[in-house]
C-alpha cells in the first residue's frame, strides 16, 4: 500500500479509485471466506441437497437453521416430485406409500447412517490391495534353489 505521503499527494478521484478497488477485494474475500465456511457447514452436518452458494449472506448463527430449513424443504420436495412421478408412471397411491413411505419419517423410514461415509473411507485405507512382492527374485536362481521355488509356485 502506498505511504501516507503518496496519500496526501494523491487526488480526491484517485483516492476514491483506490478506495473502491479496496472495498471490491474486501467483498470478494469475505464471500470466498462465506462460502468456503458454508462448505465445511454442509460437509459437516450431511447436508448433500443445500449448496455453499445457497447460505452467503446468511449470518454466521443463522447458517446451520438456514441449511436444516432448506435441506427439508428440497427433501419434501423430492418426496412430491416422486411421488408424482410414480403416480404418472401408474403406480396406485397404496403402492406408492409402500415404495416410499408415508412421508412422516423423512426417508421412506430409510434413516441414513451420519458416519457411513467415514466407516467407507476407513474400510477402504484398511485393505491390502494388490499381491504382495516375492521376497526373492525366481528368475535369479540356480540348482536346487530354482526347484525349490518352482514346486512352490
Amino acid at each position: 500500500m502506498a505511504d501516507s505521503e503518496d496519500l496526501s499527494q494523491m487526488s480526491g478521484s484517485a483516492l476514491r479509485e483506490k478506495l473502491e478497488e479496496a472495498l471490491k477485494s474486501n467483498r470478494q474475500l469475505q464471500q470466498t471466506v462465506a462460502t468456503n465456511e458454508a462448505a465445511d457447514l454442509i460437509r459437516e452436518k450431511g447436508f448433500g441437497l443445500v449448496k455453499p452458494e445457497d447460505l452467503v449472506g446468511v449470518d454466521v448463527g443463522d447458517r446451520e437453521a438456514k441449511a436444516a430449513e432448506l435441506q427439508s424443504e428440497r427433501e419434501a420436495a423430492g418426496a412430491e416430485f416422486t411421488r408424482t412421478l410414480l403416480a404418472q408412471k401408474g403406480l396406485t397411491e397404496e403402492q406408492i406409500t409402500d415404495l416410499l413411505g408415508d412421508g412422516s419419517e423423512g426417508t421412506g423410514g430409510v434413516v441414513p447412517d451420519p458416519d457411513e461415509a467415514a466407516y467407507r473411507r476407513a474400510g477402504a485405507a484398511g485393505k491390502v490391495q494388490g499381491s504382495p512382492a516375492p521376497v526373492v527374485d525366481d528368475r535369479n536362481l540356480h540348482g536346487f534353489d530354482a526347484i525349490h521355488a518352482g514346486v512352490k509356485v
